[in-house]
């Protein structure tokens, strides 16, 4: 039996490198440079098929990996300076574990087993340079014999891209990447990948259906796998012949219309009809609260659960269930609703459907309702109220929108997110992490990724400051976004919790390290400093105006920012104390 044919290359390490990544079907590097990784940037010279996308801090080019990953579904690759740099972007590959995404990282490495063990920029004594990263990647390698390059490069891929997807990590020694007329084979992505594939079992799909066809009122708690496999209108379509219930946790996607009748929001808070009783998670993750206690009682129990996915570690990871399915999302849901249809008649199905529709579509109508009511009361606040900001977003942005998110206590009203744009839907992408940082470069990778789609970043005033440098790179290589900054001086979102201590911040309302002012920051300046326009926001009339310059600036192939004063809200909103 013969070998897959390969393609035998000669050169540097570095050499050998970039041609794995090209028959990998790599088009870009996002990338910050050093010393150690020079065999691989030699190497890119005469590599135009590589897009190198320069950022100036290692956590920014890692966020933008991420945001390209997530728009498209392709691996992104990534490259950091040696041991330091591959520290500093610890908490954007933290994110990136988190959400699943499928990101390899590259960087150097200065060998401290080589020689001496105390060299500069390499690992401390005793240490390895995979220890940094081991928390946040499914795997790590470091690659001291160049012939073993690109092996370890596919492998890299390979790990990243077989479900349950998640981040690599590859630190090539420096001395490998420069070595010179290096012989080794080169195969394309389809030799060794694994597909996601993994069918249901017959008897799973039986069991599952039986359990959805004997139901009172069943509910799906919707994770982000649905995304990744493509699964949404899969589920779209079960949860409307079902007239079920849809709750999400904290996800990277909305993967479910947020519009929808159906649609009851988080799971953990969700309103549901009291007569619940069954619980198929569809790749749901439960994941605990910032600053609160998780207790048995944080979740809602149910008669019956089913857990589907191929995340094996989140089915019944905390709560019991009833059935487990460790297959792709798409194809179980597909099989489901097939064996459903056979099982139950439509003039059976159809009356059940609709008294579940009604009582949802009530429940879902009186959370608008409280919505409208709230903008109505806020609309014409001073400072803009969130929900107004809100409001004239849904407004302003065009069909299809991505809206990359990263502005987490925004009291505002749900713009309607979904996956489908022929329905003019716009769509959301976000992060499950909350390691600041990350929107600014992920909106550049989500761009690349998408370029004929309209990008925009909502961010939070404090999260800028992590990412900022992000805006050269946006100018530099013309990335058309429309950035805006929800500034309300605070680091809001860790104010909330410590004024629910109710101890000595909420007592004397002197939350340390909490306000942003004095002096206040000039993100039109911050912005301009590095090539890109602006303006400052501070009328509620004048916001539907200024989104649209933005826009324009957008169609004209230009970065744009806005600096949107919003108001503060919840305890201790009023303190300027520092």
């Amino acid at each position: 039996m013969g070998r897959l044919a390969g393609t035998k290359a000669t050169g540097t390490g570095g050499h050998l490198l970039v041609e794995q990544l090209k028959a990998a079907g790599v088009k870009h590097l996002f990338a910050n440079p050093g010393s150690a990784e020079g065999g691989l940037f030699d190497a890119l010279v005469d590599a135009p098929q590589i897009k190198l996308v320069l950022g100036l801090h290692e956590g920014v080019v890692a966020s933008m990996a991420d945001g390209y990953n997530k728009a498209s579904g392709q691996v992104a690759v990534v490259n950091v300076h040696a041991v330091a740099g591959t520290a500093q972007m610890g908490g954007q590959l933290y994110n990136s574990a988190r959400d699943c995404s499928s990101v390899v990282v590259t960087a150097g490495l200065l060998d401290n087993e080589y020689y001496t063990d105390l060299m500069g920029l390499s690992a401390s004594t005793g240490f390895t340079q995979k220890e940094v990263v081991r928390q946040f990647t499914k795997m790590a390698w470091e690659i001291r014999n160049p012939e073993a390059i690109p092996l370890a490069t596919r492998r890299a891929i390979k790990v990243a891209t077989t479900a349950p997807f998640g981040p690599t990590y590859v630190a090539y020694a420096s001395y490998a990447l420069q070595a010179q007329n290096i012989t080794a084979t080169i195969y394309p992505r389809d030799q060794f990948t694994v597909p996601d594939t993994a069918c249901p079992s017959p008897e799973a799909i039986e069991s599952a259906a039986d359990m959805l066809a004997q139901c009172r009122f069943p509910v799906l708690f919707v994770g982000d796998e649905v995304w990744q496999s493509g699964a949404q209108a899969e589920l779209l379509e079960l949860v409307e012949w079902l007239g079920a219930a849809v709750t999400i946790g904290y996800d990277a996607f909305k993967s479910f219309p947020v519009h929808h009748p159906n649609f009851m929001n988080w799971h953990r808070h969700a309103k549901l009809p009291p007569q619940t009783d069954l619980c198929v998670s569809v790749a749901g993750r439960v994941i605990g609260g910032w600053g609160e206690r998780e207790t048995e009682a944080s979740w809602p129990i149910y008669d019956k659960q089913i857990a589907i996915g191929m995340d094996t570690e989140h089915l019944g990871r905390n709560y019991p269930v009833d059935l487990a399915i460790a297959a792709n999302v798409k194809l179980t849901l597909q099989n489901l609703l097939a064996a459903l249809k056979d099982r139950v008649p439509e003039s059976k199905m159809k009356p059940i459907r609709d008294a579940r529709n009604e009582e949802l579509a009530r429940r879902s109508s009186a959370v608008r309702a409280e919505d409208q009511a709230r903008l109505k009361a806020a609309f014409a606040g001073k400072p803009i109220q969130p929900v107004r900001l809100s409001y004239e977003f849904e407004r302003a942005l065009p069909a299809g929108t991505i809206i990359v998110n990263e502005n987490y206590t925004a009291d505002h009203s749900p713009i309607s997110f979904g996956f489908r744009q022929a329905h003019n839907e716009k769509r959301y992408l976000g992060i499950s992490g909350a390691s600041l940082g990350w929107s600014l470069g992920a909106a550049i990778g989500a761009k690349i990724a998408c370029p004929d789609t309209p990008v925009v970043v909502s961010i939070g005033d404090g999260s800028v400051m992590f990412s900022s440098s992000a805006f050269w790179t946006m100018k530099r290589y013309g990335v058309p976004l429309l950035v805006v900054v929800w500034n309300n001086l605070n680091y809001q979102t860790v104010r909330y919790v410590f004024h629910r201590m109710n101890a000595r911040s909420a007592q004397t309302g002197h939350y340390p390290g909490i306000y942003l002012g004095q002096p206040d920051i000039d993100f039109v300046m911050l912005a301009r400093s590095q090539g890109v326009g602006g303006e400052r926001v501070t009328e509620p009339e004048d916001i539907a105006a200024a989104l649209q310059r933005g826009l324009d600036a957008n169609s004209r192939g230009e970065p744009y920012l806005l600096d949107v004063v919003v108001a503060r809200t919840g305890g201790g909103a009023d303190s300027t104390w520092y």
